[in-house]
């Protein structure tokens, strides 16, 4: 049964915790997070939307800036690999950059420019 299905039904949080096979502390950090404040009782689809938007806020990365894309496609034009250009690229003291990240760059640059790898 889910966590939903037995707090309707009353269940204890520790019957909840053993028929789950989780902490009791887990039971009620979830039901904290994500009951409806209205009935106090889960809702599956408020924690899916919570978590969500929790993902969408978040703070993403950017690994490749104009700085490195332009050092990627200075060194595409002078024929070096990947790998050649992620070791460079350490060697120069730029961010890491995995080779298998310029190579999703020039597949980005490839689909934008028909199938010519040329900048």
């Amino acid at each position: 049964m889910s966590l939903n299905a037995l707090s309707k039904l009353g269940t204890s949080k520790k019957e909840i915790a053993l028929e789950l096979e989780v902490h009791v502390s887990t039971v009620y950090r979830e039901l904290n997070r994500n009951s409806d404040q209205r009935d106090q009782l889960h809702k599956t689809f408020l924690s899916d939307k919570k978590c969500q938007k929790k993902h969408k806020d978040k703070a993403k990365k950017i690994s490749l800036t104009p700085e490195i894309k332009a050092f990627i496609d200075s060194q595409l034009l002078q024929d070096l690999s990947s790998e050649q250009i992620s070791g460079l690229a350490l060697a120069n003291g730029l961010p890491c950059i995995a080779h298998e990240r310029i190579n999703q760059y020039i597949g980005v640059i490839r689909a934008a420019k028909g199938n010519s790898i040329s900048i």
